[in-house]
């Protein structure tokens, strides 16, 4: 197909549709703009790997040299485009076409398992790549789109962990703060970014620094309770009292404990006991804790 370049004036990217492997078509015009004009890149949202052409000339001696005997490298290789190219043109018509649903593809259940670990090893370098070579582009204008291109690995990579393959939940924990912290180290901001979007992710990483070798008193037995109380057990040991402000729940197992009232909890809280408030926001059980004299620094709100 001739995608005349020659025709318009362009730097850089087309816009594709994304059609099935049976034989139906799921073509989202995510990008709403004019498909007559060339618009500045920045004008338009996260551009997905699969979803564009770039002019060749737009990359050549740059230095790129995309990761080898890795999968993922479609993701660099959108990376780089988007640093580089200064315009966008959406095409009419799909120029090229991802089919889903094929057996054996990378992108399947199968495949990522193979490969757990490629999305988190891409990412850490393309986000070092983007700070080395930040004299080359604005990275103010194009922060919205550089942080797209990084989203989709650390979905890939954080889906492949908790969803994909069959870690325990102190692998799940370790290959997450292992994960974040590479993160933090190189970009803050998209470090914050990540942990806003992710909350539940970022409690592994809360879990992983809590205090060792101590009596724990979980306040909560609802979604984080129930991810986090057998997690603490694994890490810590079954020296644990659980409790929940709902009396309906008391006397209930949890994962082998048996839910007790916060008051009972509070009777028995030993001298090195620390509560952890399993819940979303906990702000008010942190608060009501500190009025029944519990000490701030022994409240960890997940």
């Amino acid at each position: 197909m001739d995608f005349a370049f020659n025709e318009v004036s362009l730097d850089d990217i087309f816009y594709m549709g994304k059609p099935y492997n049976n034989g139906k078509e799921d073509i989202k015009d995510r990008h709403m703009i004019d498909g007559e004009r060339v618009y500045p890149i920045e004008n338009t949202v996260e551009i997905q790997s699969h979803e564009f052409a770039v002019r060749t000339t737009i990359l050549q001696d740059k230095s790129i040299q995309l990761e080898e005997h890795c999968v993922h490298t479609d993701v660099e290789y959108c990376f780089y485009s988007i640093l580089y190219s200064n315009t966008v043109l959406k095409y009419p018509s799909p120029i090229y076409r991802y089919r889903k649903g094929i057996e054996g593809q990378t992108v399947s259940d199968e495949g990522r398992k193979k490969r757990p670990d490629d999305p988190k090893r891409v990412l850490l370098k393309i986000m070092r790549e983007g700070k080395k070579r930040l004299d080359s582009f604005d990275f103010s204008k194009k922060k919205t789109l550089i942080y797209g291109t990084y989203d989709s690995l650390y979905n890939l990579y954080t889906g492949n962990i908790f969803n994909i393959c069959e870690y325990s939940e102190k692998e799940k924990m370790e290959k997450y703060v292992e994960f974040y912290d590479d993160i933090k180290e190189i970009d803050q901001e998209y470090a914050l970014r990540v942990d806003k979007k992710n909350p539940e992710f970022g409690l592994y990483y809360r879990i992983k620094h809590l205090p060792h070798n101590i009596k724990y008193i979980v306040w909560g037995t609802g979604a984080y309770g129930k991810r986090f109380v057998p997690l603490i057990k694994e890490l810590y040991g079954s020296n644990i009292l659980v409790t929940d402000a709902n009396p309906s729940k008391w006397g209930e197992d949890f994962f082998g404990e048996t839910i007790i009232s916060p008051e009972k909890a509070l009777s028995k809280r030993e001298e090195d006991s620390v509560f952890v408030v399993a819940m979303k926001d906990g702000t008010e059980v942190k608060n009501q804790l500190i009025d029944w004299g519990v000490e701030e620094d022994r409240i960890y709100c997940l």
